[in-house]
């Protein structure tokens, strides 16, 4: 099996989680995309906000990020996870997978998972993803934010991890054999 599989979706979704039970059921590789960004921002001493901000104004960052997830991707049998991977790896045909949630769902969890108010979370989420989505559209002419582009696309405000797993492997095994 060569399968490609992108999952995206934005902070606090829970598309982190999901997506290493996805790649360990399906024995795929794993590559969280923000982790590349997150390691050169690192690199640079600066926090993702201040980084995010100099890749508004050097695209070249953004397009030698998405050059080394393509790269990663191409050997296949991976799951890539990132807001703009299945426009990055489109040309590779993979499952792009979506998630949708409440935005007040996903500010909690943020505000859980790195142990903040949820008011700052709000601020700060919403403040990253319109920085990444202004990029995209400058880079790429992309809104990750149109649906149609989508194989699956699944709400997890109230599903649980496991659910939505199982859901989403049955979904792209019943589509692997239909594009296989």
């Amino acid at each position: 099996m060569n399968m490609i599989i992108t999952v995206g979706g934005l902070a606090g979704t829970g598309t982190s989680t999901v997506s290493r039970m996805i790649s360990d059921r399906l024995n795929l590789d794993y590559l969280y995309a923000g982790d590349v960004f997150r390691k050169e921002a690192a690199k640079r001493n600066m926090s993702l906000l201040e980084f995010g901000r100099l890749a508004e104004e050097d695209h070249d960052i953004d397009i030698k990020l998405d050059n080394m997830v393509k790269d990663i991707a191409t050997k296949g049998d991976i799951l890539v996870e990132g807001r703009i991977a299945a426009r990055v790896l489109d040309e590779m045909k993979p499952i792009k997978i979506w998630f949708e949630c409440d935005d007040e769902i996903r500010f909690e969890r943020v505000a859980h998972r790195d142990g903040i108010t949820v008011k700052d979370a709000k601020e700060r989420t919403l403040e990253r993803e319109k920085s990444e989505r202004k990029r995209y559209m400058e880079i790429y002419g992309f809104d990750y934010m149109k649906l149609s582009q989508y194989d699956i696309i699944i709400d997890t405000s109230y599903i649980g991890p496991e659910d939505i797993a199982e859901q989403i492997i049955d979904a792209v095994l019943h589509l692997s054999t239909q594009t296989g």
